[in-house]
């Protein structure tokens, strides 16, 4: 999290613990039930609070934004192509992510939905609408991503429309992936 909001890691930190005590006093709160996606309702509290905290960073003189250390990243012990079996579609999804800062969820709803998608069909276990194939790729994809918020059978307007948006975006992603890697001649051009 320093490295993605260019703080100091004691300002980060600083962040995870109020998170930590936001999400505390909503769990301990008693008869209140548990959140559908427990994982997803924690990313959430921490991107919040860390979003909360950057935008009052101009105001805030502890928050030495400017000056945080840049944090050299590691030399990747482990390569894409070692990483992907070698696959093109998925080290290019990974490598457009990196070039345009994809949230985490997105690379890894993309690399789910292609895993799906060569597996012999859906997964059993996971949400599976009544749907099109795609669609309930693009379920068990973002519900794998850790989104499963938006993989409510009921849910209301709003939660659809982001699940829509977002399954279309999965798919763009992958098919523009697929795209790139045929034009390379990495794998056979779709007819």
């Amino acid at each position: 999290m320093a490295h993605q909001y260019r703080v100091a890691p004691d300002v980060a930190e600083e962040w995870c613990q109020e998170a930590y005590i936001k999400l505390h006093a909503y769990f301990s709160v008693p008869g209140r039930s548990a959140p559908e996606d427990p994982v997803g309702y924690v990313i959430t509290t921490v991107r919040n609070v860390a979003n909360g905290a950057w935008r009052r960073a101009d105001r805030d003189p502890e928050v030495l934004v400017d000056e945080a250390p840049v944090v050299d990243q590691p030399e990747d012990p482990w390569p894409l192509g070692d990483r992907h079996d070698g696959d093109p579609v998925r080290i290019e999804l990974e490598l457009e992510a990196q070039r345009q800062g994809w949230q985490p969820w997105l690379l890894s709803a993309t690399l789910s939905f292609v895993t799906l998608a060569t597996a012999d069909g859906p997964l059993n276990g996971l949400p599976r609408p009544r749907a099109e194939a795609l669609q309930v790729l693009g379920w068990q994809a973002l519900h794998l991503a850790g989104r499963g918020e938006l993989c409510v059978t009921d849910a209301p307007a709003n939660v659809r429309q982001n699940r829509s948006r977002a399954i279309r975006r999965i798919v763009s992603e992958v098919r523009a992936a697929y795209e790139r890697a045929a034009e390379r001649g990495e794998v056979e051009p779709r007819g």
